[in-house]
């Protein structure tokens, strides 16, 4: 086993576009398996077709199927809006996996590559893509539009992707789910049988903090700023804190998606020039911020994991998270973190802790601990690679049993 393919709508560079957690994943992932000795290709849509070499990794994006093909992107949304039109709308969606199985094939054939194995994920069904494809694959299952919708309540969720996401689990037999969560509602909603856990992982060497200066009665928010991920619950929690600890500041890290405009729906004016939004971070700026907070807040309604709650762990940060399981997985109430099972408890915990310097600091240690003995890169690339080889002797038994 030596090439590995990656087949994804998402990779973090500002050559392909903005990505999310999933494009972060890939960019990890592509690099640490470049270091380990293998020839690794990153394929995908994107808005527009871009190939280039990222640090020994081959990256090919071509155009997404609907922004290359306005009148489909038409007929896409127009068949979505009347169930009187939702085959021709379902149809679509299969028909822009096999324009990705094409020019994926395509691809292959004028580079002279043939992939030991690949990985995809689950949202949007891609597998579809890989299929017929004649070689191995494995989805990991990052969090589907159809868990997004039913376990965390996101709205308007096209047909067309679930749809696609159903028939993809149907063919696909090698699973990864990241979280015990991802294993429960991935088995409720596709029936997917004995997937492999694997818990995502970080770089423990990267992630350490390198600031021992904290900022006073600072509290951190890390992730996109939406009503989803629980920015209003922030927002809310630190003007209870501020009425509390007049120093107290709020510091935002993440696309901002306008809430700057917005803060007077949750806090009064006066509490306006406390509140820091710092927008999307790179890596060692993340570092260097979060190494400052004393308290950093998670108060998202629903993740099927998180890597931002693992890289404020491993920085020492003291942590206080909703009370879903992706999050309680991980954070032990008071032991290295705090879990708030309502949103008043966020307050009355970041009042409590940001009292107790010595017990806050506890618990951040102890964040650190977890991450080290469980949740480290290194551990998560070892437990990815020998679920490859697995997946790829059986591959190769099973081609050379039908070809005898």
């Amino acid at each position: 086993m030596k090439k590995i393919l990656l087949l994804t709508k998402e990779y973090h560079h500002p050559k392909v576009s903005s990505s999310g957690g999933t494009g972060i994943f890939y960019k990890n992932l592509a690099q640490k398996l470049h270091q380990k000795g293998f020839e690794v290709t990153v394929f995908g849509t994107a808005k527009r077709a871009v190939s280039f070499v990222d640090e020994g990794v081959k990256i090919h994006f071509v155009q997404d199927y609907f922004k290359n093909n306005k009148f489909k992107e038409l007929l896409r949304s127009l068949t979505g809006k009347f169930s009187m039109f939702q085959s021709q709308h379902l149809q679509l969606y299969l028909q822009e996996k096999k324009y990705i199985t094409q020019v994926l094939q395509l691809y292959c054939q004028q580079n002279n590559f043939t992939p030991d194995i690949a990985e995809t994920h689950d949202w949007e069904g891609l597998s579809l893509a890989l299929v017929d494809a004649g070689f191995p694959y494995v989805v990991r299952c990052h969090g589907s539009w159809t868990v997004l919708e039913k376990e965390f309540g996101y709205k308007n969720v096209a047909e067309g992707k679930k749809y696609c996401e159903r028939l993809a689990f149907e063919t696909s037999i090698n699973n990864i789910v990241i979280s015990e969560f991802s294993r429960k509602v991935n088995q409720q909603y596709f029936k997917i049988q004995t997937p492999q856990l694997i818990y995502n992982g970080i770089d423990i060497d990267y992630f350490k903090s390198i600031n021992p200066l904290k900022i006073t009665n600072s509290i951190f928010y890390f992730g996109n700023l939406s009503k989803e991920k629980g920015i209003e619950t922030a927002f809310r929690t630190f003007a209870k804190v501020k009425r509390v600890s007049g120093d107290a500041t709020l510091h935002c890290i993440g696309n901002s998606h306008g809430y700057e405009d917005k803060l007077s729906d949750f806090l009064p004016k006066e509490m306006h020039q406390s509140v820091v939004f710092y927008g999307q971070q790179g890596k060692s700026e993340i570092r260097e911020l979060l190494s400052k907070a004393e308290l950093v807040l998670f108060p998202s309604k629903g993740e099927n994991f998180s890597l931002s709650l693992l890289e404020a762990m491993a920085l020492q940060s003291t942590v206080i998270v909703s009370a879903i399981p992706a999050f309680t997985e991980i954070v032990k109430h008071k032991e290295n973190g705090c879990v708030a099972q309502t949103e008043d408890d966020f307050s009355i915990q970041a009042i409590a802790l940001l009292g107790d310097k010595t017990w806050a600091k506890s618990l951040g240690e102890e964040a650190r601990t977890t991450i080290e003995e469980q949740f480290s890169e290194e551990k998560m690339m070892n437990e990815t690679l020998n679920y490859y080889q697995k997946v790829y002797e059986i591959a190769m038994t099973n081609h050379k049993a039908n070809n005898e």
